[in-house]
């Protein structure tokens, strides 16, 4: 650390070492203070002197400091600043039952003048519920070009009924001069109870101009309609009090964020060949199911005589697409600058399966008023649903497809019998579903580029 904080020093405009120093005397005061007594201490400061390392390897000097209640901490980046947290509790009576209720202000005081930054409900217990939500700490960051950032940290917490846990963590922006937050940017959001979704900060860096860059991985999961994710780069400006987002793209043909593409390939291929363990084993109803982790037969007494390529590939490919970070913006970037032709040797056997969807693409453009029907037809399916209350009314019957009752094409035999891995939903429609998805994302055309492309290499 000594070392490192030394090297900083020493390429820091002078004007700023004196806020550095202050900086680190802060960091040094709080370093156990975050340590929870669940934890041992020696892991807990081992862990966060790890965090101190890899910021300051990125160039940036971060602290982190918790807030007390009713403390007053002299802010490091100005003299005349203070921040203090205050809170009243009150015991109410809502509907037969008495709550705890606690409420909260956040002020930063300039020159004796304070300024409400955030005020609201801190924490809330009846019988069956909790929620929290309150400001607990402080975030600095210097850059090595003397680029200063402060925030706060609001945390939400909540807990209650059959499936709902969730935590929020967004850090929120403070400018220069004393006035409410120019930004925010959302470190974690998560359902923990039924595992739906989960949002986050993969990870952060300052950029050549000075302005820290975050990166954000969306994942969403819901009847393995898993869409794919993206990271989402979030860039924070100081001296503009300004906050973008766009999905980020890694434009190098040779790797992804620093892995060899040919690595991640090789994963894919991998993953194709020998599926997910977990999805494979997927059961909505033990009884009742259809699903197959082998190739589909031709239905038993049908006109069909195809046996249908094994569709879990798919999810297993977007499962490995996930674990390497990669989004759509990305696989679009890969499909048609970085594939070649023995890469997809082992895709051969799914050739049907993608023919197929892309007969499907071309029935439903020749459908009058398609995008309508097709969005009709796919209400009567379960949507993915990011939120921790996601259970549904659903009876329609297997042996229905409101495709078919909509005027779309419909195979009447192997497609049409052949169960999907969507709970009620016979392959046909699954990838009727999977292209009413498409619309939705305003992805339709790129995915049958791709899709195309992915035939021609095959070819």
């Amino acid at each position: 650390m000594a070392t490192a904080y030394k090297a900083f020093i020493s390429k820091l405009p002078a004007d700023q070492k004196s806020t550095a120093l202050r900086l680190q005397r802060l960091w040094i005061k709080n370093r156990h203070k975050s340590c929870s007594a669940h934890q041992p201490l020696v892991n807990c400061l081992q862990e966060n002197y790890k965090n101190w390392l890899a910021a300051i390897n990125n160039q940036v000097l971060f602290v982190v400091v918790p807030l007390q209640v009713d403390v007053l901490l002299q802010d490091p980046l100005s003299e005349t600043t203070q921040w203090k947290l205050e809170k009243i509790s009150a015991l109410e009576e809502a509907e037969k039952e008495f709550e705890l209720s606690e409420y909260f202000q956040l002020y930063l005081i300039n020159n004796g003048n304070k300024l409400a930054l955030e005020k609201g409900s801190l924490e809330k217990y009846s019988s069956v519920d909790y929620e929290s939500n309150l400001p607990t700490h402080l975030y600095y960051y210097l850059t090595i070009t003397g680029v200063r950032y402060q925030a706060y940290l609001m945390t939400k917490e909540g807990s209650g009924g059959r499936c709902y846990s969730e935590l929020v963590k967004t850090l929120k922006f403070v400018g220069k001069k004393p006035k409410n937050s120019y930004g925010e940017v959302l470190l974690l959001e998560g359902d923990y109870a039924c595992d739906t979704y989960e949002r986050s900060v993969r990870n952060w860096k300052p950029n050549i101009k000075g302005e820290l860059e975050f990166y954000f991985v969306n994942f969403t999961s819901f009847y393995q309609q898993t869409p794919f994710i993206e990271l989402i780069q979030t860039v924070v400006n100081a001296e503009t009090e300004s906050v973008k987002k766009e999905v980020f793209l890694d434009r190098s043909t040779t790797s992804f964020e620093g892995e060899p593409y040919n690595k991640i390939i090789a994963s894919l291929k991998k993953s194709v060949e020998d599926l997910s363990p977990a999805l494979a084993k997927s059961d909505m109803d033990a009884e009742d199911s259809q699903l197959q982790p082998t190739p589909v037969p031709p239905p038993e007494g049908a006109a069909c005589t195809e046996a249908i390529p094994n569709y879990y590939a798919y999810i297993a490919l977007k499962e490995s697409l996930m674990n390497h970070f990669i989004g759509f913006k990305q696989l679009q970037f890969m499909g048609f600058n970085v594939l070649k032709k023995e890469d997809v040797e082992i895709g051969k056997p799914y050739k049907p399966l993608i023919e197929r969807t892309l007969l499907y693409l071309q029935k439903i453009k020749e459908t009058p008023e398609w995008q309508t029907k097709l969005f009709a037809a796919a209400s009567k399916f379960p949507e993915i649903q990011a939120t921790a209350s996601y259970f549904f009314e659903f009876d329609m019957p297997l042996e229905s497809n409101p495709f078919a009752d909509a005027g779309f094409y419909t195979d009447g035999s192997c497609y049409a019998e052949a169960r999907s891995p969507l709970h009620h939903a016979s392959l046909e429609e699954w990838i009727y579903l999977f292209w009413t998805r498409r619309v939705k994302d305003d992805s339709v055309d790129v995915t049958q580029k791709l899709l195309e492309r992915s035939l021609l290499l095959m070819n």
